[in-house]
């Protein structure tokens, strides 16, 4: 939380929702993950040091999402959607 907390500003800290939930981004051909909301993806892009290219979704592979759950654990949750 710590360290969430020192990447985030006070406008995120307050509409950030938690925990983040990446789920199946059944969009791609190439399999993969995502994170909705558009808060969520700002930080997320933040902690991976990546640039938003839509401003409510983050696109995420496997190696992200370990990244991820390195950086902020029991703050992840993987979701399988149809």
């Amino acid at each position: 939380m710590d360290y969430l907390s020192s990447i985030c500003t006070d406008q995120e800290k307050i509409l950030l929702k938690l925990p983040l939930f990446v789920s199946t981004d059944t969009t791609s051909e190439e399999g993969g993950w995502k994170i909705d909301g558009t808060v969520e993806t700002a930080v997320v892009a933040r902690i991976l040091g990546r640039r938003v290219h839509s401003e409510d979704r983050i696109r995420l592979y496997y190696p992200d999402l370990m990244r991820l759950k390195k950086c902020i654990p029991g703050l992840i949750f993987t979701v399988f959607t149809p």
